[in-house]
């Protein structure tokens, strides 16, 4: 059971009462329902995001040609470094050394 004090009066609501209620909406579309509800509320949150990125200059910032780097260009350099961070670690277990 569960017990809460509404201005000094015990209202007492039990636990299998809640259970019968939540049933009635729990079924097996609920999930989909779920998340279809939830859309609009995702949907605002990034048209707020969008907007106080153009509205404080972040997005034209990030833009500048001077800081951006175009995606393939980062990939490179990422393999490049993963590629030369194995090669020192396969030398070196060649050497004898154990890897860590």
């Amino acid at each position: 059971m569960i017990g809460i004090n509404v201005d000094r009066k015990e209202v007492v609501i039990s636990e299998k009462s809640i259970n019968n209620y939540a049933q009635a909406f729990v079924d097996s579309n609920f999930e989909q329902r779920l998340i279809e509800n939830i859309k609009p509320i995702s949907q605002h949150y990034l048209a707020a995001c969008l907007h106080h990125m153009f509205a404080t200059g972040i997005f034209d910032e990030l833009t500048q040609q001077e800081h951006a780097i175009p995606i393939a260009s980062l990939a490179m350099i990422i393999i490049s470094l993963l590629k030369d961070y194995a090669s020192k670690n396969l030398s070196r277990s060649s050497c004898g050394r154990a890897m860590t």
